[in-house]
């Protein structure tokens, strides 16, 4: 052994402070990365979220447009123009991230008003194929086709009253 050479241990007299405090600085240097990141990903869930929302509060006003000018005003004569859609409610029902973000009482009423609309096209297509093979159609339910319009209103409003846009919407915070 050269006696010229240092050994390790007086090389890690000489230099030890200075690589732990690299080795610290990388180590929160790593961290802090994955802090901001993990915020980046957070900020840009809860704009997918708002996106969501946003497209279910379009789609309620689209439906709100249908009902009154096609279902309510030709329901009695078993014809309707056009169907209510569901499009946006049940691609955001089955997103897992919309589910995850969604407080409850948002999920139970989408698929309260999923459910009301979906009935509403319901009795559309009953009442078309029974006009179209006997012109008879039930008068207790056209009744019931009007009490579910009716229902199918209340929803829409509590639908674009609960999703006033994405400004308002309040983001909870994911992980809880």
């Amino acid at each position: 052994m050269e006696k010229n050479k240092p050994s390790f241990r007086s090389y890690l007299r000489e230099n030890g402070w200075e690589m732990i405090s690299g080795l610290l600085l990388s180590v929160v240097g790593f961290f802090l990365a994955l802090y901001i990141d993990s915020l980046r990903e957070r900020s840009q869930q809860h704009e997918t979220y708002a996106s969501l929302v946003e497209a279910i509060r379009q789609e309620a006003e689209f439906n709100e447009t249908v009902l009154t000018k096609s279902f309510l005003p030709y329901y009695e004569k078993k014809y309707v123009a056009a169907r209510l859609s569901v499009t946006t409610v049940e691609a955001s029902l089955s997103n897992s991230l919309f589910v995850h973000l969604a407080d409850r009482s948002t999920i139970h009423l989408l698929n309260e008003y999923h459910r009301e609309l979906e009935l509403s096209n319901g009795f559309a297509e009953t009442a078309s194929l029974l006009r179209t093979v006997n012109n008879e159609v039930n008068p207790d339910m056209i009744e019931a086709w009007g009490q579910n319009m009716a229902g199918c209103q209340l929803m829409m409003a509590k639908v674009k009253g609960m999703l006033p846009g994405v400004e308002g919407i309040d983001k909870p915070e994911i992980g809880n």
